[in-house]
């Protein structure tokens, strides 16, 4: 029986046909022409015991290590679709979305639902599957597992790291998981040169572990140079498709928002968080303040640097830019829902370089009603800043530090907000040794010249010769010398 099983299994598994296939489109936003690339990947299953792949080159541990019915998404950015900030919501759940392009801070952005090193139940399959996933497609593993960068939702994980870009290293990772056949196409479709000039790029990567299958989806988007000269080739095969049509994408914008710092650096005052979030979409205001739709604003508080302060937090209502009503923290309690949770970060065996006990805190604000008309909500924190050893300095040297990026969510329905990049009088991370190091030769150097200066000349003799000779004279007749 399990002989014929296994021939079963053998046919079955010969017949299945998986897609791998490369496409190029070109969208429109706001006038502005963008070129998108999508490559997929897709391994078939055949009960669990049989993986088939048509002409793709992945690992077979992005395959085996991936827990069943997972999915998660990974986007880096560079640029800005818009010199204004605008905001883009999307389904909590919007893998099934395509010819999406979001203008989420620049860096990386993480989601899901049940795939994170958050979990601790989960965290070696995590571990064991993202060692080789950030090998192969060239990504900084370490803040995957830096667990209070993320953000708490219901059932979703949400991170946000500044400090990864795209670049040509991870379009080499995409183009190599291809046949060779297929390389020149993509730098075709791709145009490595382009890409890296554009001001505004962003990769994708869609893994999806369905029960018969396993998907690889990768998107690559960057804007166009020459805006003028849009013009393409209509080349078509089986394998790989090419279109020329322009899809306009039409972008919602339900509010804006704007989060920035108050405060000098080099003071001993208070730093103050602004949040200001304004709704040009006045049927979306409507729905919130009728309650048909909630709102509710997640914010992360890098709590290791900064203590908020208690009692501090103010939400200011606007109605036409004039101030109507100041709320505190015994008044808003009437209208929003506050909750405020620590988290702490355990030092990972395998990730050097967090430290032991580093936390953030998120605090959720969600209103549920009672609020007259406004069209504006100006939330306020005050931060005390907090004295930090210089083992506890985390941010990249020189490169300042970054207040992490929060989430405002409308209904079933998010957007991320703005981080804020912030420098505090740090010093370079090798300057205390060099310190020391000139310091102790300029003592040892003067020191030198003072026991020169009082042993006077001494032709042919060392200063360790010369301070026994002055010794022995003075101190010598105790031994009778």
């Amino acid at each position: 029986m399990k002989k014929i099983q296994y021939i079963i299994s053998l046919i079955l598994l010969i017949t299945i046909t998986p897609r791998s296939f490369l496409e190029n489109e070109k969208l429109k936003i706001d006038d502005k022409y963008y070129t998108k690339t999508n490559v997929y990947i897709e391994a078939q299953k055949n009960d669990n015991k049989f993986f088939y792949m048509n002409e793709a080159y992945l690992p077979s541990d992005l395959i085996t290590f991936l827990p069943r019915r997972t999915k998660f998404f990974i986007q880096l950015q560079q640029g800005t679709l818009d010199p204004e900030l605008k905001s883009q919501f999307y389904p909590l759940d919007f893998y099934p979305l395509r010819n999406l392009v979001s203008d989420f801070p620049i860096g990386k952005f993480y989601f899901s639902k049940n795939f994170s090193p958050f979990d601790e139940s989960g965290i070696d399959k995590f571990k064991k599957y993202f060692d080789v996933f950030a090998h192969t497609f060239k990504l900084t593993l370490n803040p995957f597992f830096d667990r209070t960068s993320y953000i708490t939702y219901e059932e979703n994980k949400i991170m946000i790291d500044t400090k990864e870009i795209p670049c040509n290293i991870h379009l080499d990772a995409i183009k190599e998981t291809l046949s060779k056949d297929k390389w020149e196409q993509f730098e075709n479709y791709v145009n490595y040169p382009d890409f890296c000039k554009s001001d505004f790029k962003v990769i994708k990567y869609h893994i999806t572990n369905y029960e018969n299958k396993i998907v690889y989806e990768f998107e690559i988007i960057s804007r166009d140079l020459n805006q003028s000269d849009i013009h393409y080739d209509n080349n078509e095969n089986d394998k790989i498709k090419k279109r020329n049509n322009i899809l306009q994408l039409n972008i919602s914008n339900y509010i804006t928002t704007k989060r920035y710092l108050e405060g000098l650096q080099i003071s001993f005052d208070d730093f103050i968080l602004h949040h200001i979030i304004t709704f040009p979409n006045q049927q979306i205001l409507k729905n919130i303040l009728n309650k048909e739709k909630t709102l509710e604003i997640i914010e992360l508080l890098p709590t290791k640097s900064m203590i908020p302060k208690y009692g501090t937090l103010h939400i200011k209502l606007y109605k036409q830019e004039n101030l109507i009503k100041n709320l505190g923290v015994e008044e808003m309690i009437n209208y929003f829902n506050i909750s405020f949770t620590d988290k702490i970060e355990d030092k990972y065996p395998d990730n050097p370089f967090t430290y032991e006990k580093k936390t953030s805190s998120q605090l959720n604000i969600k209103y549920f009603g009672g609020l007259k008309d406004f069209d504006k909500i100006e939330i306020e924190i005050t931060l005390r800043k907090q004295l930090m050893n210089f083992e506890s300095i985390y941010n990249p040297q020189e490169f300042g530090f970054t207040f992490p990026s929060g989430v405002i969510i409308i209904g079933n329905e998010y957007t991320v907000t703005n981080h804020i990049y912030y420098n505090m009088p740090n010093v370079d991370v090798t300057m205390p040794f060099n310190i020391i190091s000139l310091s102790w030769f300029v003592y040892g150097f003067m020191l030198v010249q003072i026991i020169k200066i009082f042993l006077g000349k001494s032709k042919g003799k060392s200063v360790l010769e010369s301070i026994k000779d002055r010794f022995v004279a003075k101190w010598g007749w105790l031994w009778k010398k």
